[in-house]
């Protein structure tokens, strides 16, 4: 009997269709192989209490008299919770069937009551995964539908199957879904919902229209997930299309962005683009929690995320999650995400090992690729987004779909982001040159973005870095901004939004501080900005900050005005410096010169960083430290060099034998912490200054040494950026003592060993308070390799 129905089906089809199509249910997103594992999760978390949603779920009722939208959410649940009840409950799966099957014939109700109220947003999108998820819930149920039943709902599906088209993702996904299930020629739909993903990603991974749409419309969530960001699921179950979407590059990295550059160390998102305050701790669409089916590095990304999960599922999302997570997915070990660059795009900088508090930054610059889906990008290129101490301390205004207040409209508008502005006018484009260069996996990070064209009458370059958290000092960021005008005298300006109304001017035109509002914390937390460069003025006006389409708070900004020379350039130093309780802010005091201007940042305890600009094509000469390129950022630890950073230089020297630093053919961009550091080339010969250094490997690979002597090597470096390592043999320093450590400390003795190059006695001071007041000498001495260990014994 149960052939006789099939063999009448096909008929309908082929006859509707004018093609056969003899696939067995169920075929798009599970077989009936799979019924006895799936069955088998149902006895643990989160499948038990999925089931049990199940078994509810399908004993909702149509709200015949209710909204359209009531309607359309109430197929989906049924329909969902019906065929998820159908697999796991087999002894009732007919009375599941004939539920599903009530719903599903509700669709033509549903869809003129859709259509009487108009097309918009909401009478496309959320009915469209309603409709998606109808069309898997049938696909399940099939085998124990008569030919009447199939053909009644396949009437209705059919004449809703353009009923969604609208939106990317969604549009191609609704009739995609469709002509799978009845056997239509899909290859068009198949390369639209391509097209749409590929324009909405942009190859280095990321979302072009923000942060807060790599959550809603990549990730799924409840209104999009089953549409926009499941189909993929089924594209691949039913071998439709040439790509496995879980290895597909670009869909893979723009998952691992969402949590490198749209979340925050305390699971919030950033904010970019239409974006508001998302708690991510409770978000659980389906492809979240199976994210590492397409990236291992966002999966483990992910498992951090859920460690303070309040809910482990999406309730409409069930059918997918129950059916696609597996129990291995959620025994991932958690990572915490790590600094990345996704060129062209956006850079983020996490610090090490982070938790709640922990500083963590992005810059945002979309490059233009000719894409034309621009629905909900703002007019931000070089936006930075930072996040300190369990709160947003800079950020942009987010979502502005809608106007929250007629006292500043369009919450998308430039001079409501972290960005460069001219008079106050936003950008022309939502896209610019892109981020161009940077690096990251050192205690200081940087990346660079180019606004190309997007400023009428202006360029912008910001060069962002983030100084991590280092010689038990907190840390902080610097911005070296470069805006070119087109004549002398041209103004600008630089906005920057903290996270408060609280905007107080420390010192004027020179550093301001903001008391951040407690949204996710309980800490006191501050954030100040330092204007190492003099603004011809500053100003301190309102804006606004949404926490959802319709809803925000007013918070202070300030409008740095600056102006170009003859030169038709400004360079601009800019320091942000978060802090609290526990970690102090730096004491800055500015720097001036005739050709250069910055910032020196005392640290406390001998510990002070220098960021300066250089406005000209010679050596700045500062404290006896000099560099030539368009800005440095160096550390001295008492008096000792610890790291140094140079953009577009050429030589970089801190005056001390040995000399410490580089010098280079061309402009390179380098940092270096002692041995081990960083550098951006387009193809030089770079000689390297360190304390006996006998080489340079770059990559992991030893360079070819073209020139040395003592304490310097030079080698070629092609164009790139890379990792770079000095090799070093052993140092003798002018008094002949090359290392000292403590070892074997007793109750009333230690030892100290001493490596020298003589025989010579060594004698070491010691005491309880800085006059010391007692010295030891070599007890004895062995030989070592080439050099002597002495053992100095000290007591009392």
């Amino acid at each position: 009997m149960k052939t006789l129905t099939k063999l009448a089906v096909l008929f309908i089809i082929t006859m509707i269709y004018g093609n056969a199509f003899t696939q067995t249910h169920p075929f798009m997103l599970c077989n009936e192989s799979m019924y006895d594992e799936l069955r088998a999760r149902a006895s643990q978390e989160p499948w038990s209490s999925m089931k049990s949603e199940a078994l509810i779920g399908v004993n909702s009722t149509f709200p015949s008299s209710g909204t359209a939208y009531e309607k359309h959410y109430a197929i989906r649940k049924i329909t969902m919770c019906g065929a998820l009840a159908y697999i796991l409950d087999p002894a009732n799966k007919v009375t599941y069937a004939h539920k599903v099957r009530d719903a599903l014939l509700k669709w033509d109700e549903t869809r003129l009551a859709l259509a009487a109220i108009g097309v918009a947003w909401d009478e496309i999108v959320p009915p469209g995964s309603s409709y998606v998820t109808s069309i898997i819930a049938m696909d399940i149920i099939y085998n124990d539908l008569t030919a009447s039943e199939i053909s009644s709902i396949t009437e209705q599906l059919d004449r809703a199957r353009t009923a969604f088209y609208g939106w990317p993702l969604n549009a191609p996904a609704t009739v995609l879904t469709h002509d799978i299930f009845t056997g239509r020629e899909t290859s068009a739909y198949i390369t639209k919902y391509h097209n749409d993903i590929d324009e909405l990603i942009r190859p280095s991974g990321v979302f072009h229209e923000g942060t807060g749409y790599i959550w809603s419309r990549v990730m799924g969530d409840s209104t999009r997930g089953p549409a926009k960001a499941m189909t993929t699921e089924v594209l691949r179950f039913t071998g439709m299309g040439d790509i496995d979407y879980r290895t597909y590059p670009r869909l893979q990295k723009c998952l691992e962005s969402a949590y490198v550059i749209g979340m925050t160390p305390f699971k919030m998102n950033t904010y970019f683009g239409d974006s508001n305050s998302k708690d991510l701790r409770d978000f659980a669409s389906c492809k979240s929690l199976a994210v590492s089916l397409y990236s291992e590095k966002a999966g483990h990304y992910n498992a951090w995320r859920r460690l303070s999960k309040t809910q482990d599922y999406d309730s409409y999302d069930i059918l997918y999650t129950y059916i696609v997570l597996t129990p291995a997915m959620l025994n991932i070990t958690p990572e915490t995400p790590k600094s990345d660059i996704f060129l062209d795009n956006a850079a983020g900088f996490w610090e090490n090992n982070a938790n709640d508090s922990s500083l963590m930054s992005v810059l945002w610059n979309i490059k233009d690729y000719g894409y034309t889906i621009w629905t909900h990008g703002h007019f931000e290129n070089n936006a930075i987004h930072i996040s300190a101490y369990g709160e947003n301390v800079i950020r942009n205004a987010g979502d502005s779909l809608y106007t929250w207040s007629s006292t500043f409209g369009s919450q998308g508008k430039t001079i409501y982001q972290n960005c460069v502005t001219v008079n106050g006018i936003n950008h022309n484009s939502r896209y610019g040159a892109g981020v161009t260069e940077g690096f990251t996996g050192g205690l200081v990070e940087y990346a660079s973005g180019d606004t190309g064209t997007a400023i009428t009458g202006a360029n912008h370059l910001r060069n962002f870095i983030m100084v991590h958290p280092q010689d038990n000092k907190p840390g902080y960021f610097v911005t070296f901004d470069t805006v070119t005008r087109e004549n002398n005298g041209d103004s600008f300006e630089i906005n920057w939004h903290s996270d408060s109304n609280d905007c107080t001017a420390i010192s004027t035109d020179t550093e301001y501080r903001w008391n951040v509002i407690k949204r996710y914390s309980n800490n006191d937390v501050t954030m100040n900005i330092f204007l190492g460069t003099a603004p011809d003025s500053v100003s301190i006006k309102d804006a606004p900050m949404m926490t959802s389409r319709y809803d925000g708070y007013v918070v202070k900004y300030i409008e740095g005005k600056y102006s170009v020379n003859s030169s038709l350039k400004k360079n601009i130093v800019t320091i942000l410096f978060p802090s609290d309780s526990t970690h102090t802010k730096a004491n800055m005091t500015r720097i001036t010169g005739s050709e250069y201007s910055g910032a020196k940042i005392d640290n406390g305890d001998g510990i002070v960083d220098y960021a300066l600009e250089s406005s000209t094509a010679n050596d700045v000469l500062y404290n006896n430290v000099s560099f030539n390129g368009a800005a440095a950022l160096y550390r001295f630890n008492n008096n000792d060099l610890s790291f140094y950073f140079v953009k577009d230089g050429i030589n970089f020297d801190n005056d001390s034998v040995p000399r410490v630093g580089f010098s280079s053919t061309a402009d390179v961009t380098l940092y270096m912490d002692a041995t081990e550091g960083n550098i951006v080339s387009t193809g030089a010969d770079v000689t390297f200054y360190y304390p006996a250094i006998t080489g340079v490997e770059v990559d992991g690979i030893a360079k070819t040494v073209i020139a040395s002597g003592a304490d310097w090597v030079r080698v070629n470096i092609q164009s790139g950026t890379y990792d770079i390592s000095l090799e070093t043999g052993i140092y003798v320093p002018p008094d002949g003592i090359i290392m000292t450590y403590l070892t074997a400390v007793g109750q009333n003795h230690a030892y100290v060993l001493t490596e020298s190059d003589s025989t010579e006695p060594i004698y070491v001071e010691y005491g309880t308070s800085t006059s010391y007041g007692m010295t030891a000498s070599t007890e004895d001495y062995e030989q070592a390799s080439i050099n002597y260990v002495h053992n100095v014994r000290l007591t009392n």
